[in-house]
């Protein structure tokens, strides 16, 4: 090819040849448009932002469902953005593109671009579409066609540290030989198709060898991803979020203590819990990347019943876990799993199957929604994004990922705030009730046991602990956001918790409060994380006066020792049912049962650490790896309790091992986390 020929000259007839195969690939009425008005005088860059904006899009190489092939296409231009797409600059690197007349209707937008330096050649075309029946692929064309497809396999492809997948076939007929590349993009990974689709299609003659089609293909995809153009997508978002952060250190100030190997296994051992894996090797597609919350042998009673259940708490606890060690990748796949997972109201529940569709908006009998746990996922989102801004300011004014994932957590936290009690006569005023269903228990006598039974409505207790989770995600959520909404309703939040949880006899936080007034049940989690809570807010004498009371619950188990989750009540509080499961000892106590929660300990050495007292952090922590398996993982409890705690290794106790090893070595984290 003669690469001195002026524009108006055509591209080799080697090429001119392909075009039939195209013409039938693309859909009326959409794609990418060449207006007859197109030159190649054209400038070679668009848009007018100031602030290089970056787009992570959800790849696929099928657009009919989600595949194993499934990765992230980033660009600095917005594909989904129809005029971005008809207005792709006419100089791209190195190549330099024509404009093809055709007349079919059918085509919309047809480019061929030949490489000043290499004399490559590719061929463009995409195709946009709000409809699944306005694509297919472009195998269909070539065979159509006359060609014949003699390979067909997928390709990985590196692109500025992720990685996505295209369909590669090599086509044959007569004396041509094409290298065809494709693959598709969502807008996010919820992949709602009347949000958007575009199919990016290259064609490349092979005139040497295939390994240098491949070389001019994946220079082009290069072009692509680095193209800076945005002609003003309706899209604004991103100019609204400018979050002031508390300055901090930037990068991971992490020092390695003795305590690194078992993080390290930990977090290992939470990785083997993301499906698939072996023990969901095929989960359900909108439930990929979840954890299973624990790991039950199978021959287990229960193994049925929880062996692939996924708890939206314990996910929460994966995504800040991830995000304190630096596994931003996989916090991210858990957020996205997240928000395919979120029901068209907004809605989380409590726990999700990943080797069947339960719940889901179809079917969700049975299932509890728990404002506390909705609110650990929508706080990691937050917490998540704060590591990031660390070392990338800007990120919540130029990366589309992280503007999507921040939306995620408002959807989520404007579910809660209806739950908010705004009534002041209220006992609960500014506080939040707990969400929806909830179980009891009763005696089968056909059975002749205790049986778990699902009773409907919404749940009008407020749990301490469930609030001390929304406080921190509204004041984090305000300050990324700058909302006054979530800063106002933290507000009244805070003050209900000071003025009317508080029990001064106890030393701690009471366990909630009811529409008759508190609760003042003493539970482990309202001593810990109230103290944290307190400590937040400039309660420091009540924090410190909580952190001791915690000792209340102190205990040793064989040659363990640690924290239980109560310490003056029946282990089933109400007194029929406590005998349901105790004929023989109506009145068991947490007194007589000593088990070690793993996680509600290792709250308590977050507790510490925050105080600035980290020996005895260590100190829990020493008693506490001491229970972790070959594996890295931690029981849950060092009992089981029906129905209530479990000795199997859980993603609960697991992660809290993380998170507070990571605080205890990283300043960053320490602070990040439910910080002042």
């Amino acid at each position: 090819m003669d690469l001195n020929l002026p524009k108006q000259i055509e591209p080799d007839r080697k090429w001119i040849r392909a075009i039939c195969v195209w013409l039938c690939c693309v859909i009326t009425g959409l794609g990418l448009a060449c207006s007859p008005d197109d030159t190649p005088n054209k400038a070679s860059s668009g848009g007018k932002s100031s602030l290089s904006k970056i787009y992570k899009f959800t790849s696929d190489t099928s657009h009919y469902f989600s595949t194993s092939h499934e990765g992230k296409f980033i660009s600095n231009t917005n594909y989904l953005y129809k005029p971005n797409l008809e207005n792709l600059p006419w100089h791209l690197g190195n190549w330099e593109g024509f404009s093809l007349e055709s007349d079919d209707p059918n085509i919309l937008y047809h480019r061929f671009y030949q490489n000043i330096k290499s004399g490559a050649g590719v061929y463009l075309m995409a195709v946009y579409g709000t409809n699944e029946s306005q694509f297919h692929t472009p195998e269909v064309c070539y065979i159509g066609d006359g060609w014949k497809i003699e390979e067909r396999r997928f390709k990985s492809i590196n692109l500025r540290n992720e990685v996505f997948q295209v369909r590669y076939s090599i086509a044959v007929k007569d004396d041509m030989e094409h290298l065809v590349l494709y693959w598709y993009l969502w807008p996010d990974s919820r992949r709602n198709i009347t949000d958007g689709l575009v199919m990016i299609r290259l064609a490349v003659s092979i005139d040497t060898t295939v390994e240098d089609a491949e070389i001019g293909a994946l220079d082009f995809i290069q072009q692509l991803s680095e193209l800076k153009m945005d002609l003003g997508s309706e899209d604004q978002v991103a100019e609204t979020f400018a979050p002031a952060l508390p300055a901090g250190n930037t990068g991971k100030n992490s020092t390695r203590t003795e305590w690194a190997p078992y993080r390290e296994k930990a977090v290992s051992w939470l990785k083997s819990q993301v499906v698939p894996n072996n023990i969901v090797k095929e989960p359900v597609q909108d439930r990929r990347n979840l954890l299973i919350s624990y790991k039950v042998p199978k021959d287990s009673d229960v193994y049925r019943y929880v062996f692939s259940k996924a708890s939206l708490y314990d996910n929460a606890l994966a995504v800040i876990a991830f995000s304190m060690v630096g596994e931003y990748a996989l916090a991210e796949r858990i957020i996205e799993a997240s928000s395919r997972v979120l029901s068209p109201n907004n809605d989380l529940w409590f726990s999700f199957n990943t080797h069947n569709s339960w719940p889901d908006k179809h079917d969700h009998s049975g299932a509890i929604i728990r404002s506390g746990a909705s609110a650990w996922l929508g706080y990691a989102i937050t917490f998540y994004l704060k590591t990031l801004l660390i070392d990338h300011p800007n990120l919540l004014q130029q990366d589309h990922a992280a503007i999507n994932h921040l939306k995620l957590a408002q959807s989520i936290t404007d579910k809660i705030l209806l739950r908010q009690i705004t009534d002041k006569s209220d006992p609960r005023y500014g506080f939040f009730t707990g969400g929806e269903g909830r179980y009891s228990y009763r005696w089968n006598k056909k059975a002749k046991n205790v049986e778990e039974y699902f009773i409907p409505g919404s749940i009008q207790w407020a749990s301490l602990e469930h609030n001390i989770d929304i406080y921190f995600l509204l004041r984090d959520l305000a300050v990324l956001t700058g909302k006054d909404k979530y800063a106002s309703s933290a507000e009244i939040l805070r003050q209900s918790m000071v003025t009317k949880s508080w029990n001064s006899e106890s030393g701690q936080l009471n366990r909630g409060q009811r529409s008759d007034g508190a609760d003042t049940a003493k539970a482990l989690d309202c001593a810990s994380w109230g103290a944290v809570f307190l400590q937040a807010v400039g309660e420091d004498a009540k924090a410190l006066t909580s952190l001791n009371s915690t000792k209340n619950y102190f205990v040793k188990s064989k040659n363990h020792q640690g924290y239980k989750p109560y310490f003056d009540l029946l282990l089933y509080e109400d007194p029929e049912i406590n005998s349901l499961f105790y004929p023989d000892a109506q009145e068991k106590n947490w007194k007589d049962f000593p088990m070690i929660w793993t996680e509600g300990s290792l709250g308590v050495a977050m507790a510490y650490l925050k105080m600035k007292q980290p020996e005895k952090a260590a100190e829990v922590i020493r008693s506490i790896v001491a229970l972790q398996d070959k594996e890295g993982g931690l029981p849950y409890a060092t009992e089981n309790l029906r129905y209530q705690f479990s000795d199997n290794s859980s993603v609960a106790g697991t992660a809290w091992l993380v998170m507070v090893i990571a605080a205890l070595e990283d300043e960053n984290n320490l602070r990040l986390f439910w910080q002042k």
